[in-house]
Formats: C-alpha cells, sequence, structure tokens
C-alpha cells in the first residue's frame, strides 16, 4: 500500500516545475525595481515610526513638564502622586521588633518617643539666656532652617526619620503639611556610579526605580521650588572613608544650587532637606505660653526652607569636610539620653507586652521593670539608650527573674543570646524545641563572619553594613566542617534559622544582599570574636585602632572582660598628644569592667593636659566629651580628678556639656558654679540647670536668681524666676521651695496679700518663698511696662488692646495652670484687688475660692483653689499645705 504524501512536506512535482520556469524567465530589471521599491518603502515606514517617536517624546515632556506644575500645587499633588505616600508609609511605616518578635506600627504617633536634642558647638556660646532653656524635638526640627543631627548608636536616628517620613506622609505634623518625604540611604548613594549629582540620582535612580515615578524631574524641581520636598539623607557614617568628600562635596552644591535658585525665586524658592548623620520646652520668647516662633502660614519660603543632617556623634568630629556643611548654615544638635519622663514613656508604651506577658508569668509589671532598673544610677543611666532599653524590655519580658543587664556589653550578648534560642521554649519545655541548630553554634558564626566581613571590608575600603549572602553561606560551610552537630550542606538552612527565627540578619530585598538587624550587632560580634582569639585579636585590631569604622567594635572590646582591654587604652595613650587618640583612650577607659583606678587617672590627667594645651574648636569640641565620659559612674578618686580638671575650664564650654555627665556627676559641678560668685559661672550654670530634671533644680533656681537680682541682670533673673513659676506645678515643688533659705528680705503683710492672699490656719499672711516669687514676678511686670516682658501673661489690665490681641491666641492654648499665674501676678485695678485679696473662704476646707471664670471656666461657678483648679492646675501640693496649716 502506497505511503500517503503531505502535501507541505512533499509538493507535488507539477507545482516545483512551475516555479522553476518562473525563476529562469524574470526579468532583470523587474527584479532591481522590486527590490528598490522594497527598501524605499522600508524608509519610509522607519522615518514615519522615527517622526512619531519623536512627536510622542515631544508630547510626552511637555506632558510632565504639565504634570510637574499640578502635581507641585498643594491640592493637586494627592491626585497626580497619590500613590507615592502610600509606598512610603509602606516602606516605613512598619518596623520589625525582633526583640519581641512582632510587626508594629511606625510614625509621630505610635512607638515612636521623640528624643530630647541639646544644641551642639557655637549655638551654646551666646549670651542669650534663652538659649539655654530646652526645647522639644518637633520644635527644633519645625523651626530650625538646617539642622547637623547627631546621636551615638541605637539613640534612635534611623527611627527618627522613618518615623518623619512615614508620618508626614499621613500628615500628623501641621507644620509640614503638604510636604513630600524622600528617605534617602547615603550609604546607596555614595556607591552610584560616576559620582553623580544628588539632584540627578534622585531623579533618575530612586524615584523611578524605588518608588516607580517616572520622569521625575519636573516634578522634583516644582517641588523644591514650592518649598514642598522633605528630604531624608540617612547615614552619612556608613559611607565608605574615601567617599566621604565626594559625597559632602555633591551634597553641599545640592543646598547650594538650591539656595541660588530660591534667591533667584524662579525654580528653587524654598526647600526643606532632612539629612542624616549617624552620631523641655521652654519659649523662645519667654513667659509661659509656648513657643513666639511664626506660624507656617506666616513664614517666609526662605524660613520654611530646612536641612536635618544626622551622624553618629563619635564619627562626626573625625571628618574634616564636615566644615562644609558649617559653610551652609548648617547648626548642630544631638541626641541627648533619654530623661526619666521619656523612659517611663517608652516603656509605658508597652504596657500591652507587660499585660500578656504578666498574665503568662505572673511577675511582670511595668512597675516592677522600672524598679529594677533603677535601683542602681550606673545601671540607670545604660537604660536611657532606647535601643538599650528595648533590648532590657525584651529580655526582662522572657526571664523567670526581675534581673536586668548590668553592663552595655551584657545587653548585647544576652540580647544575641536570648534572640538565638527563644524558639527553643525553655521557659515551657512542653511546647517542644523549635530550633534545629544550638545557640552556640549560630553565636559562632555571626561572630566569626561579622570580624571577617570587616576586615575584607576594611581591606577594599568599603562599608561593612551589607554583605552578600553567598560569603555568609561559604562561613557557615567552613564552620560546619569544624562541628559534629551540623553538615556542610546545611548551611544555608542554618542561616536560614538565624533570619527567620532570632532576626539578627535580614535580607535588604533582592535575596542576595543581608545586613544585621542593627549596626551595632555587627559590631559587637566582631569585637566578641576578637576577644576569643586572644592575643591574635588584639594584635589584629591594633592596625584598626583610628579607623572610624572600627571605632565602635573597639569601644565594645575595651568593654569585655579581658586583660587586653587595659593594654587597648595604654596603647592609645602612647601616641602622645595625638588628639584623637586621646579622645578614644578617654572613651576607652569610660567602659572598662574592670576600676583600674591608676589607668584612668593617667587618662584624665592626659586629657587635662591636652585641654589646657590647646585652643582649636575641632581638639576641644573631641576632648571635652571625653574627659566628661571617664567621669561619668567613675570610681570616686577618678572622680574627683575629672572635677578639678573640669572647673578650671571656661564656664560656658563646661555647662554646656554637663548633660553628658548625668544628673548625678552633673550636681556637684553646677553647685560648684552656682555658689562661685563669679557672674560668668553662674550665667553658665544657669544653662546646666535648665537642662536639668526633678526637684534638683529648684535648689539651683532660687540662689541664681537671688543672684541675679542682686547683680541687676534682668534677662538672667527673668529666665531663672519663670522657669521656677513653671516648674511649681509639680508635685511637692511649691514644699521644696519653701525649704530654702529666703535669700530675699522679708515682705510686710500688705504687700504680700496684694499677690497671696491665701492664709495660714492661724489667719496670717503665709511668707514664704513660694509668695515671695509671685511677688518678684509682680514687681517685674509693673517694673518693665514692655510687650516682650509681659509675653506669657494674658489678661493683663497694663497691657494696652494690641497687646491683649496679640496674645489672645497663645492664651487660649495656656494651660490652667499658666492662666491661674497670670492672675495672681498681673496688675490689678482697684477695685479687681480688693476682690482678690477678700475672696469668698470655703469653710469646710478652709481654703479661699477663686471665680471659675478668672481661670477660664464656666460663668458663675467658683472653685476652691486646693480642689478642681488644684487638680487641674496643678496646686494640688500647695493645697495639701493650706489644708494642713490653714
Amino acid at each position: 500500500m502506497p505511503e500517503p504524501t503531505h502535501p507541505l512536506k512533499d509538493p507535488p512535482p507539477q507545482l516545483m516545475d512551475r516555479v522553476m520556469e518562473a525563476i529562469a524567465n524574470q526579468d532583470p530589471i523587474q527584479i532591481a525595481l522590486g527590490i528598490f521599491y522594497a527598501v524605499l518603502g522600508a524608509l519610509a515606514a522607519s522615518l514615519m515610526v522615527w517622526l512619531a517617536l519623536k512627536a510622542w517624546r515631544g508630547f510626552s515632556a511637555l506632558f510632565w513638564r504639565f504634570t510637574a506644575r499640578l502635581g507641585a500645587a498643594p491640592g493637586l499633588s494627592h491626585f497626580l502622586i497619590r500613590g507615592y505616600p502610600r509606598q512610603v508609609r509602606a516602606r516605613f511605616g512598619t518596623v520589625r521588633n525582633i526583640y519581641l518578635d512582632r510587626e508594629e506600627r511606625l510614625d509621630l504617633h505610635r512607638v515612636f518617643v521623640p528624643l530630647p536634642l541639646r544644641a551642639r558647638g557655637d549655638r551654646n556660646r551666646s549670651d542669650n539666656p534663652e538659649i539655654a532653656a530646652p526645647r522639644t524635638t518637633r520644635a527644633i526640627l519645625t523651626e530650625n532652617p538646617r539642622l547637623v543631627i547627631l546621636g551615638a548608636p541605637g539613640s534612635g536616628k534611623t527611627t527618627l526619620l522613618k518615623a518623619l517620613a512615614s508620618g508626614v506622609s499621613q500628615h500628623q505634623w501641621e507644620e509640614w503639611q503638604g510636604l513630600i518625604p524622600v528617605f534617602v540611604s547615603l550609604r546607596a548613594f555614595s556607591r552610584a556610579t560616576d559620582e553623580p549629582a544628588l539632584h540627578d540620582w534622585l531623579t533618575g535612580t530612586l524615584l523611578p526605580e524605588d518608588y516607580g515615578l517616572r520622569h521625575a524631574e519636573p516634578l522634583l524641581k516644582r517641588l523644591l521650588a514650592r518649598g514642598r520636598l522633605l528630604l531624608l539623607l540617612d547615614g552619612l557614617d556608613e559611607v565608605n572613608t574615601g567617599d566621604l568628600s565626594s559625597v559632602l562635596t555633591r551634597i553641599t552644591a545640592f543646598l547650594e544650587e538650591a539656595a541660588s535658585r530660591r534667591r533667584s525665586t524662579t525654580t528653587f524658592p524654598g526647600w526643606r532637606a532632612v539629612l542624616r548623620f549617624r552620631s523641655a520646652t521652654a519659649p523662645t520668647g519667654g513667659g509661659w505660653l509656648g513657643s513666639s516662633a511664626a506660624s507656617p502660614q506666616e513664614r517666609s519660603p526662605q524660613e520654611i526652607s530646612r536641612v536635618l543632617l544626622t551622624c553618629r556623634e563619635q564619627n562626626y568630629d573625625l571628618i574634616s569636610d564636615a566644615l562644609l556643611l558649617r559653610t551652609q548654615g548648617m547648626t548642630e544638635y544631638r541626641l541627648a539620653d533619654m530623661r526619666d519622663g521619656e523612659v517611663d514613656a517608652m516603656v509605658r508604651s508597652r504596657r500591652e507586652d507587660f499585660k500578656d506577658h504578666g498574665s503568662k508569668k505572673g511577675n511582670k509589671s511595668i512597675p516592677r521593670f522600672l524598679d529594677a532598673i533603677r535601683a542602681n544610677d550606673r545601671v540607670y543611666q545604660l537604660h536611657r539608650n532606647p535601643l538599650l532599653l528595648t533590648l532590657s524590655i525584651g529580655l526582662y519580658l522572657h526571664r523567670l527573674d526581675d534581673a536586668v543587664p548590668q553592663h552595655r556589653t551584657e545587653f548585647y550578648d544576652e540580647g544575641i543570646r536570648h534572640l538565638l534560642r527563644r524558639h527553643d521554649y525553655l521557659a515551657d519545655p512542653q511546647l517542644g524545641k523549635g530550633n534545629r541548630f544550638e545557640m552556640r553554634d549560630k553565636y559562632a558564626l555571626l561572630c566569626r563572619f561579622a570580624l571577617a566581613s570587616m576586615a575584607d571590608a576594611s581591606a577594599q575600603g568599603e562599608d561593612f553594613e551589607d554583605f552578600q549572602v553567598a560569603d555568609l553561606i561559604k562561613s557557615a560551610e567552613a564552620l560546619a566542617r569544624n562541628l559534629v552537630q551540623i553538615r556542610p550542606e546545611q548551611a544555608r538552612e542554618l542561616i536560614e534559622e538565624i533570619r527567620d527565627q532570632a532576626g539578627l540578619i535580614a535580607d535588604t530585598g533582592n535575596r542576595e544582599t543581608y545586613t544585621f538587624a542593627h549596626r551595632s550587632f555587627h559590631e559587637y560580634c566582631a569585637a566578641r570574636e576578637l576577644a576569643n582569639l586572644g592575643d591574635g585579636g588584639f594584635e589584629r585590631l591594633q592596625s584598626h585602632l583610628t579607623d572610624s569604622a572600627w571605632r565602635q567594635t573597639v569601644l565594645f572590646y575595651c568593654g569585655m572582660d579581658h586583660r587586653y582591654a587595659e593594654r587597648v587604652v595604654e596603647s592609645l595613650l602612647d601616641g602622645g598628644r595625638d588628639a584623637n587618640r586621646l579622645e578614644l583612650a578617654g572613651q576607652c577607659a569610660a567602659v572598662l569592667l574592670r576600676p583600674q583606678v591608676g589607668l584612668r587617672e593617667n587618662v584624665v590627667t592626659a586629657l587635662g593636659k591636652a585641654l589646657s594645651h590647646t585652643d582649636e574648636p575641632a581638639a576641644r569640641r573631641l576632648l571635652l566629651p571625653s574627659l566628661l565620659e571617664v567621669g561619668r559612674d567613675a570610681p570616686p578618686e577618678v572622680y574627683a580628678a575629672v572635677d578639678e580638671a573640669l572647673r578650671g575650664l571656661n564656664p560656658l564650654e563646661l555647662a554646656t556639656n554637663l548633660g553628658r555627665l548625668g544628673k548625678a556627676a552633673a550636681l556637684p559641678l553646677l553647685k560648684f558654679m552656682v555658689e562661685s560668685g563669679d557672674a560668668a559661672h553662674q550665667k553658665a550654670a544657669l544653662r546646666g540647670v535648665m537642662e536639668l530634671e526633678g526637684l534638683e533644680r529648684i535648689d539651683l533656681l532660687w540662689p541664681l536668681l537671688a543672684a541675679f537680682q542682686t547683680q541687676g541682670d534682668t534677662d538672667y533673673a527673668t529666665a531663672a524666676r519663670r522657669e521656677l513659676l513653671t516648674r511649681m506645678s509639680e508635685a511637692e515643688a511649691v514644699g521644696r521651695l519653701d525649704g530654702l533659705p529666703a535669700h530675699f528680705e522679708d515682705l510686710d503683710e500688705a504687700t504680700l496679700k496684694r499677690v497671696y492672699p491665701f492664709p495660714s490656719r492661724t489667719g496670717a499672711v503665709v511668707k514664704s518663698n513660694f509668695a515671695r516669687l509671685l511677688k518678684l514676678e509682680a514687681d517685674a511686670i509693673v517694673q518693665t511696662p514692655t510687650p516682650s516682658s509681659r509675653q506669657g501673661l494674658p489678661g493683663s489690665s497694663a497691657m494696652d488692646g494690641k497687646d491683649n490681641q496679640r496674645l489672645s491666641a497663645a492664651a487660649v492654648e495656656a494651660s490652667p495652670w499658666e492662666r491661674f499665674l497670670a492672675m495672681v501676678v498681673s496688675p490689678k485695678e482697684p477695685r479687681a484687688a480688693r476682690d482678690w485679696q477678700n475672696l469668698p473662704v470655703d469653710r469646710q476646707r478652709r481654703i479661699w475660692s477663686v471665680p471659675w471664670q478668672w481661670v477660664g471656666g464656666d460663668r458663675g461657678r467658683s472653685c476652691p483653689v486646693g480642689g478642681a483648679v488644684g487638680d487641674r492646675v496643678g496646686f494640688s501640693a500647695q493645697s495639701r499645705r493650706f489644708q494642713r496649716d490653714g
């Protein structure tokens, strides 16, 4: 049977014959013309495509320019880039809390606790006493044109910027309504090829690739021109040492270009930038009603323009090119340690965690934890760091006892161990074991790899923070060859368990590059490995002692209990008068676990001599904080040496930095300055006293007020007096003041009664320090009838109508305590004075009543000073004394 033929595979012979005949009989001219027309048609088609593309590009450019103009308009930007804020919130509005093993919301209302900012450098060298008054972080960020924010590791710099990005994208701060935040990693910017300008990198790389904003150039220009950009540049200390100069130059060029275009009022009339470089409330205008700064609507575009630049403080002073930023008007602030109230606020923000763990363990509560960390002043000082406090909370909630870490390195060691084994369920064996690998093996891998990656990065002139996961796998395979429990083929599983169960390493997003959960974990593990290596580790560290990238590792190394820690300090002292080595010697001596009194005294002597022999501001900025650090929580002999060295310094320079010592160590020095009788020391002391917390501040403010009154220094007397009046609303403050020496002449009853008609139990007018303070303020108002002297005193009858109108808005925002003080000390017409001195008495409680409308209440009601008003205006301490004596 013949096989069937396929019409396509086997064409019939007749068809092939006809095709060959047609080809043989074709005219060559026709063939050439056919080819010519085909080529011509192709060229015409290409020309049409080219023209269409060119027209599309022109239309596209016109469209994006038009879009930029609309997108920069406050009313329309939401519609045109409404997806961008959502991306910002998705990227920065959620953080992984590895210590409590959960995801958390992050913005300006949740989790984030604003830390105190303190002015640094020449800003504190002014004679204006108002500078001494600490201000809120929000006020500093929103009211200062350009800032450098410095801080210690774990002080919350990255958290601050991420909270700003998330919160501003949700319009949570009225002062920054309408701003568009852009968060930038300076480490990523520094690694861009060909060193692009910052503006070009933003429009060509960051915004298109990370946020999908194609053609961002015209939109960014319009946002800059209208002052609607909030640029957050994160981590200048994470830039490679070799790239720092270039990065700072490009940042400075961006600032200069923006400023020049703003002045021309064409392209850049105003802009805001926040740069990050790792490292309360008293109004500038005086008085009790808050800041006198203009509202955002009242400021000029140049005033609205803002720069915040943040960095690790310990690295910032080592960068010579930082001067470029100072030439651009950058004011330096540092994130100070959390104050008592901020520690409490951060702990209480975890009330749900305490509630959950308290129900499981039965003995975990916020008061018990606070008691544990406050039991020792040195331990409490460590808990003023946000990272360490968070670590400590996580450890405390999972422990069976109430113990807390006692040393900085102990926080990290216990924290890492806990994270690596927390899924072992050691507290409840019945749950079984959630980890496949032993904690000690995972810890060994992290330490070995941390040191190796830091050494490799230094050799290549790169930053060590992020690393290739392939390198970590190779390190795990090499470690597994020396361990019985782990096989080399399990290396990836071991790494995944550290990532997923402990959270100590994290994928940066591309599955090939990882980082430690916090840069300081990387640095601590490297230091732990150096300590484990003994002599070999000490020798390896010698070549990195003055490398800024290794600085925190050196400090961790010296904070561990081994004999090489003291040898590091000795080797640094051998560097003669090198300010950088002496500064690091002081920082290392401060973290030694062993007393080493003789070695620490040698460090104090060397630092004191260096300070006395140099007037160079850069050197003094290094040496003085180091000397203060040695005196913090030091043995008595060492503190005595530090105290002696400090008393010979410039008083203003000393007061500016006293906050670094902590309250316990700063109080004796402040007392010395207050009692010195020297006006310069006393003025400087006021600055330091303003930063103190607690009733001890009253003990120093009262004699300072007396000194300034005697010297006739009106400005400083006003600052001290109003700070005292503000603090009188705190519990037990009035009693504390009344227990101090009088310092002023006794006043007759008629004089006192004009401002203080409240009698004692016997009916006599109370001649207390609090009454004298009120009289001093009332006299100051009468003697200085200027609007500025009365700011914060609404309702004063001596003011004219314009003054009252100007203060009416501020008066609405005043607290009941502020309104009550204004009522007490303000000048009164004769009839009002008679009414004030003959208040209706509450016979049941033996205290006098104040008409409620005087303190902003409903008309016709009256309230006893010690009752509802006392509760609302913070007058309870005084009212209790009235009830006791009256």
